[in-house]
């Protein structure tokens, strides 16, 4: 690929500075038009011709220098993903293992603070347990029990064992909520989507009728008027 000759664009300026000096003024002749009687519409129509015709014009020039960028902006794109591709494939590799490296790490200190947690209630449960017997020793028997019914009931004391992983200048994690559909059917209404191109097929082929079978829409005409082209005459 990287030895493939680069297209080559050609591009006549000039031709294009004389379209930008002309056509406006058949934008000014338009904007002037007034379409009062029968007469102002027949004598719009070479208007309209020559519109139509520098139109046609304006399409053809740009047919082959659009075609020959076409090719330029694939040779790019080509090289450019050909070259990207096993940098992209490395750093999605990278990543992948880097991901992997900081959920093993989060998973053990999840489970160091869960098993902190435990020996911590443990010893809670210990202090209340001694406190109870020294309340005992006083006779105070309804006192020591309700010190061991909420040292059974309350949680465990917080324990937050800081992360393993390092702070990297440049790098950022940051973490997102994405979803999969599971079940389509369960879409609440506000969440579904109308099939645009199949409701025009219904509507261009039915028309008015179409709404008693797609509902909740509105039916309406739009008139376009069409030039035939006899020829450059711009």
């Amino acid at each position: 690929m990287a030895d493939q000759p680069m297209p080559v664009v050609v591009f006549d300026a000039k031709r294009v500075a004389e379209m930008q000096a002309s056509n406006p003024q058949l934008l000014a002749q338009a904007q002037d038009l007034q379409i009062n009687n029968h007469e102002d519409y027949d004598a719009s129509t070479p208007l309209l011709d020559r519109i139509d015709a520098r139109k046609k014009n304006v399409v053809e020039f740009f047919e082959e220098p659009a075609k020959q960028a076409n090719s330029v902006h694939k040779f790019i794109t080509s090289l450019r993903s050909t070259l990207l591709l096993p940098l992209e494939q490395a750093e999605t590799l990278v990543k992948s293992r880097r991901r992997d490296f900081r959920a093993e790490e989060e998973r053990k200190r999840i489970q160091k603070e869960e098993e902190e947690r435990k020996i911590a209630k443990a010893e809670q449960e210990r202090q209340a347990l001694e406190e109870a017997a020294r309340y005992e020793e006083m006779g105070e028997t309804e006192a020591a029990n309700s010190i061991i019914e909420r040292a059974a009931t309350a949680p465990p004391p917080p324990v937050v064992v800081p992360s393993t992983i390092p702070k990297e200048k440049g790098h950022s994690i940051r973490k997102v909520y994405k979803f999969r559909v599971t079940n389509p059917a369960l879409h609440r209404r506000e969440f579904l989507m109308l099939d645009e191109s199949k409701v025009q097929a219904i509507v261009s082929k039915l028309g008015p009728d179409a709404v008693a079978i797609v509902g909740g829409i509105e039916v309406y005409q739009e008139e376009t008027e069409t030039v035939r082209r006899k020829g450059s005459n711009a």
